[in-house]
């Protein structure tokens, strides 16, 4: 079975523990950040299937996983929790939260027809 993904760091010998066997390879720093960043997708999505199979248990499985992943990229870039809780809060400030439901249907400018 091809998997070619980020997985966690002791996967591989859980799968040695079983009996089966696998290669795997250390990403360097440029590959660490796009396997970090699609596995952010990957996750997301989980999120959103366990949603639709409404099993909230398993999606807050799955949004540890997302937070686990969005921690380490954070680490890998070099940020620290705090200068991301600074923005998030800047960010909250100036453009506010999501608990209002607010669901933007359409938008125009200046000039511009509906």
């Amino acid at each position: 079975m091809i998997h070619a993904k980020l997985v966690r760091d002791k996967i591989p010998a859980e799968i040695h523990t079983r009996g089966a066997r696998c290669t795997y390879r250390l990403l360097d720093q440029h590959e660490f950040v796009i396997a970090l960043c699609n596995k952010l997708r990957e996750e997301a999505a989980e999120v959103d299937e366990a949603r639709y199979a409404f099993r909230h248990e398993r999606m807050l499985e799955e949004m540890a996983d997302l937070q686990t992943v969005l921690d380490t990229l954070l680490y890998t870039m070099g940020f620290t929790s705090l200068e991301l809780n600074a923005s998030v809060n800047k960010k909250m400030r100036e453009k506010g939260r999501f608990t209002n439901r607010v669901f933007l249907e359409q938008s125009w400018e200046p000039g511009e027809q509906p």
